[in-house]
């Protein structure tokens, strides 16, 4: 979700927001921001009239909250707000719930429950204005100039601003004390980054995750530092509320270990670690069924993955 501000246009995370807050204003209280790894929409809960009789019952989207008090089935309905391009095919898109515009562009291989793009219809919804923030803290780019970085500056590491990463850090410890990001992996990876770039005594503190590793003596002490601690909520909030459903935690975690072993030769043995979550990240990524425009950025990833393995 981390994007530019191009040309005086919105990347999608700042489009799907500010529907959002449009909606909020006019009254729409349900609708609420709504995110995948790669992608953000808006959705809404819609409730089934059960006065209309017969099979074709109306779903109708509820603003206030006596409205959402009424009785009848009640569903969360999507909207597609942030596709960009001028073609038809996105036009036909945009305001639409994300199953009709499977079916209108005729994807017979791929539907929302088995799109990675939409995280098989387990995506987070920032349904209070702390996920909000949290979302919005940890979109923000800390990079200075992106055509002097990775590739493109020779292997170099990507040129950042440190008080900008500061800012993000301590705003983002903020609304994790606060709860606000107990249900939102990728904040809580974005905030492990932000202590791997500009660390804090918070981050560097020693903490027990044996309740967090998947191992048949978890009543044995494991001390890691609270920064990696951040990368295994992440892994652990993906499996037990979004079904395992999420690639990107054990990609930030795998990147964590590979930097640690590469840096540090008394700890090569995060190397094997770091091998290990990659095969992960390629176990969950192996579930979905694929199309080439809605994968684009994952694609960029694996191959990152393979040149470093």
């Amino acid at each position: 979700l981390c994007g530019d501000v191009d040309n005086k246009s919105l990347d999608c995370f700042g489009a799907a927001l500010l529907v959002v807050i449009g909606m909020n204003i006019l009254g729409f209280n349900s609708s609420c921001l709504t995110l995948s790894e790669d992608h953000a929409y808006e959705s809404h809960l819609v409730v089934e009239d059960d006065t209309n009789n017969g099979d074709n019952k109306k779903k109708i989207a509820k603003q206030t909250t006596s409205e959402l008090q009424t009785p009848g089935r009640r569903e969360r309905a999507t909207c597609e707000v942030a596709v960009p391009g001028n073609t038809k095919a996105a036009q036909a898109k945009r305001g639409r719930e994300i199953s009709y515009t499977f079916e209108y562009l005729k994807r017979d291989n791929i539907t929302p429950e088995t799109s990675w793009l939409y995280m098989a219809k387990n995506p987070v919804l920032c349904n209070n204005p702390g996920m909000v923030m949290a979302a919005l803290v940890s979109n923000l780019n800390c990079d200075i100039d992106k055509q002097k970085s990775g590739s493109d500056n020779n292997g170099k590491p990507p040129v950042v601003s440190k008080p900008l990463y500061k800012m993000k850090r301590d705003m983002l410890w903020t609304l994790h004390d606060a709860g606000y990001m107990e249900q939102f992996p990728f904040a809580l990876m974005e905030l492990g980054e932000c202590e791997e770039h500009c660390g804090s005594q918070k981050g560097m503190e020693w903490v027990d995750v044996s309740g967090l590793l998947m191992s048949d003596n978890n009543d044995a002490t494991t001390l890691v530092l609270r920064n990696e601690k951040l990368f295994l909520d992440a892994i652990s909030v993906s499996r037990t509320m979004y079904d395992d459903s999420q690639v990107y935690p054990y990609l930030y975690a795998g990147h964590y270990h590979k930097d640690a072993g590469r840096d540090d030769m008394s700890q090569e043995y995060r190397l094997v670690e770091s091998l290990r979550l990659y095969a992960e990240a390629s176990r969950v990524a192996s579930v979905y069924r694929y199309d080439t425009k809605d994968c684009l950025q994952l694609m960029k990833h694996m191959t990152t993955v393979a040149s470093l393995i």
